[in-house]
């Protein structure tokens, strides 16, 4: 592969939309993936009062973000996907090698993450995403319809594989072990432990998280094949309009007949056979993602979505920056707060963030971690400054 047959998006040729979204996802990530600490450090008979402010706080944020941040990212993540193949394919370059390669240095990268948080998100996407190849091929009309089978079968086999578990007894004897243990090394080794329990060994998310992550990669790469994002203000404006109104009614209604059943007739048994979980959290997706595609139509140039935009320039960067800060602050300082000391971190990191995104693209091209991995995808050194920008 020559290095001047293939070379990453200038950045000056991004699209502005996609970014946004992918800032937007972020931020939900960050939200729910510090809102669990508040229990970590906490005794082990510590419990939430049933409607307390507290209870209310971590309900309306789990109703309105649980889910919705990786959902969206894996809808990117099939788009740019579908955009990487054809762009190679149209070079005459082995673009399921090169998709290969990419996915594998990706799995390193969430490799030295997951030591930070347990919870990483990255050796997913590289493992189901390297298996994308198997669909590319396909007609339209197959990846509609393998799409939706997965979307319609998950609410059934969630409740079902989170009453089948495996018990791995080594697994929790290490985790006694090293849980004990207060070495900095140890607690790297919980959270892989941790990792590895859920990826594989937790069977409603070795099953059910990796197929909403499968068809969400396939509704990325239908987007693709539609050409949502370069013909947004246009053919699919419509179209964005009622996938906005339809999507939330759909979540309204789902998470009221959530509610009722839980706390006015309290019959959590149809819990067992299924599952809400996914059913609020697509529409959920798409209410937000539409939301903020017909607010780029609008207003393109709102300094909301010009924060989100650069924030989701560098992805990567900033999602192994939150798990770093979580982890100084909850693993290794154990620090405790209110509930609402949580939320108010979350917006902490991601407005610092947004600030620093800003500085840091004012100076170079890209991220520096999406620098490294572009440079190790494309096995060629890209020019970081500004000023060595090749034009």
């Amino acid at each position: 592969m020559s290095a001047q047959e293939l070379s990453p998006i200038n950045p000056s040729n991004r699209n502005a939309l996609i970014d946004i979204l992918r800032g937007w996802a972020l931020f939900i990530v960050v939200l729910m993936n510090i809102l669990p600490f508040y229990w970590h450090n906490k005794p082990e008979n510590f419990n939430i009062s049933e409607f307390s402010t507290t209870w209310w706080m971590v309900r309306i944020q789990f109703e309105l973000f649980s889910t919705k941040g990786w959902t969206l990212l894996g809808v990117l993540f099939g788009y740019g996907f579908a955009q990487l193949l054809y762009s190679t394919e149209a070079k005459g370059i082995n673009s399921y090698r090169y998709f290969l390669w990419r996915m594998l240095l990706l799995f390193i990268i969430g490799l030295i993450n997951s030591a930070f948080y347990g919870g990483d998100i990255l050796l997913d996407y590289a493992v189901v995403g390297a298996l994308l190849l198997f669909f590319f091929k396909l007609k339209t009309k197959y990846l509609w319809a393998i799409s939706i089978i997965l979307l319609l079968c998950v609410p059934f086999l969630d409740p079902y594989f989170s009453q089948h578990k495996w018990n791995v007894e080594w697994l929790t004897a290490l985790q006694e072990k090293y849980t004990k243990a207060g070495e900095l090394g140890a607690k790297f080794l919980l959270n892989y432990i941790e990792r590895l329990q859920t990826m594989i060994f937790a069977l409603n998310y070795s099953v059910t998280v990796h197929l909403v992550q499968l068809a969400c990669f396939l509704l990325g790469i239908l987007a693709f094949r539609f050409e949502f994002f370069n013909t947004l203000s246009t053919v699919f404006k419509p179209l964005l309009k009622r996938v906005f109104w339809i999507s939330g009614s759909l979540f309204i209604v789902v998470l009221t007949i959530d509610s009722l059943v839980r706390y006015v007739f309290e019959n959590e048994a149809v819990f067992k056979v299924v599952s809400l979980r996914y059913v609020k959290a697509i529409p959920g997706m798409l209410l937000f993602a539409s939301g903020f595609c017909l607010l780029y139509i609008r207003w393109p140039e709102l300094r909301l979505l010009q924060a989100l935009k650069v924030v989701g320039r560098m992805t990567l960067t900033n999602y192994l920056v939150q798990n770093i800060i979580t982890f100084i602050l909850f693993i290794q300082f154990k620090i405790d707060m209110e509930i609402y000391g949580y939320t108010l971190l979350a917006l902490m990191i991601f407005v610092g963030q947004a600030f620093f995104s800003k500085w840091w693209l004012s100076q170079f091209n890209y991220g520096p971690v999406e620098w490294i991995w572009r440079c190790a995808s494309y096995r060629k050194k890209f020019p970081l400054r500004k000023e060595n920008l090749l034009v």
